[in-house]
């Protein structure tokens, strides 16, 4: 221990500090000793429970190894739930951005389109269902596939048409995920009314109102037309599918919107 003056050392059993000569009480004594005892890094408290220092501080580390195990795992799912998110994003914006891409060559060859973007154009779908009911002159679609009443087809598709000049004419851009739960598409409270929307605004906008994705989108010379398909029921409790065209011009200015009600002769 030392001396509380000069803080020298001196014996546990002085009385008087040999370096100053300051008498040492024996309170003081008491004292010292209890602070060299607690100082010591292998004394062990007990505390109020009965349990030592070193069992509660191991209490402790148990408890926060718990709790750090329990934060890794719902990080760990957070994390696969996130990229189960972007991968889907990431997939369905796939096709999108490729009929985007071979748009621009719109009034081009095909096969400059297909050099230019390195995408390539077949001739048939490996879906017969494509091959019987849609025009086309040449197909992109997605190696995954959807069923929807009954029918496999790809998750999404992009048909080619050509010009009686051979030169890209449109390019239509179909997402089937969107009827994959009904082959008319999304249910709704009612038929959708875009009246309120004056031709030459920002096509996006009325894009908003539709609160979903479009089912195709369409790109010619000279418009961009956003296809969605939906059903409600009617005042006579039949199912009502709609097929609604939203047209806008190659600046993305709105030009107006068509609804063609579906019945089952159109299937």
């Amino acid at each position: 221990m030392e001396c509380p003056k000069c803080h020298k050392p001196v014996g546990d059993n002085d009385k008087i500090c040999k370096n100053c000569g300051t008498r040492l009480k024996a309170d003081d004594v008491y004292a010292l000793r209890r602070k060299r005892i607690s100082d010591k890094s292998n004394a062990i408290d007990v505390t109020p429970s009965g349990k030592s220092s070193a069992a509660v501080k191991k209490g402790l580390d148990v408890g926060s190894g718990k709790i750090k195990l329990i934060a890794f795992a719902v990080g760990a799912v957070l994390v696969i739930i996130l990229a189960v998110v972007i991968i889907a994003s990431l997939t369905g914006s796939k096709g999108a951005k490729k009929a985007e891409q071979i748009a621009e060559y719109i009034g081009t060859r095909p096969e400059v389109a297909q050099n230019k973007t390195e995408i390539d154009f077949k001739r048939e779908s490996a879906y017969n269902v494509l091959n019987k009911a849609v025009d086309f002159d040449f197909i992109v679609e997605a190696e995954d596939d959807v069923t929807s009443a009954g029918i496999n087809f790809p998750e999404w598709a992009i048909f080619i048409q050509k010009s009686k000049k051979g030169n890209i004419k449109s390019v239509r851009y179909v997402d089937f995920r969107t009827v994959e739960d009904n082959i008319n598409g999304e249910k709704r409270s009612s038929v959708v009314n875009l009246d309120k929307f004056s031709k030459g605004i920002n096509n996006d906008d009325v894009l908003d109102e539709m609160k979903s994705d479009p089912y195709a989108v369409k790109y010619t010379k000279d418009a961009v037309i956003y296809t969605y398909r939906y059903w409600y029921k009617s005042d006579s409790g039949d199912r009502q599918a709609v097929i609604l065209d939203i047209t806008a011009d190659t600046d993305g200015k709105y030009q107006g919107y068509e609804s063609k009600l579906v019945y089952p002769n159109d299937l």
